[in-house]
């Protein structure tokens, strides 16, 4: 109804307009980015944008939902990133979960390596021309990435391997477990992160 009455329309964008000062101001203050050069006009776009799926028939997600995806695809465009995240695969281990991949595709770190990411960001991260895998979890050298929430425990279970090694992964893997299903789910994370190091060896 709000967009196909033009005075309703007009008080919508308006109020959008409104928001977008105090957002980029709240964004280069986490960030350290400057609000001119690098976010003014992606955080206009992305409340424009938001603002209008937000509005349209049929739409269950909140604004804050919209606008938090919405985000999650300019902000990796933005110069500041590479400065704030000085990441190094030669001695560091680096992983990604869901939109996650987007930010180490903008810093040049999968270069060429599919990677996984949530169903969400998976056509943003295809548009870069990135392979999306099928797959829970991936891992290339000191680069690994994961898609969906869950996914997390592939991250930390890599993480540990290479680190502490498989006895202190699994063993991890096995507190964190739900009870009833410690064993399956250690068997599976670790088997899966076992295959993946497995097939690039």
């Amino acid at each position: 109804m709000i967009m196909s009455t033009p005075e309703l329309e007009g008080e919508a964008l308006k109020a959008f307009t409104m928001a977008e000062g105090p957002l980029t101001e709240a964004i280069a203050a986490r960030t350290g980015a400057d609000p001119a050069r690098d976010l003014s006009a992606a955080v206009a776009g992305a409340i424009r944008v938001a603002g209008r799926h937000w509005l349209e028939p049929g739409n269950t997600d909140s604004f804050a939902t919209v606008l938090r995806r919405a985000l999650s695809r300019v902000f990796p465009a933005t110069p500041s990133e590479a400065r704030l995240l000085p990441l190094d695969p030669t001695r560091q281990l680096i992983g990604s979960q869901c939109s996650g991949a987007l930010v180490l595709d903008h810093l040049g770190l999968l270069a060429g390596r599919p990677a996984c990411t949530d169903t969400t960001t998976r056509p943003w991260l295809e548009e870069r021309g990135v392979t999306v895998l099928d797959a829970p979890f991936h891992a290339e050298g000191a680069i690994a990435t994961a898609g969906g929430c869950l996914a997390s425990v592939y991250l930390a279970a890599w993480t540990l391997l290479h680190t502490v090694g498989e006895a202190a992964a699994r063993a991890a893997i096995d507190y964190a477990a739900p009870v009833g299903e410690k064993e399956e789910v250690v068997q599976r994370v670790m088997s899966t992160v076992g295959a993946v190091e497995a097939a690039l060896r």
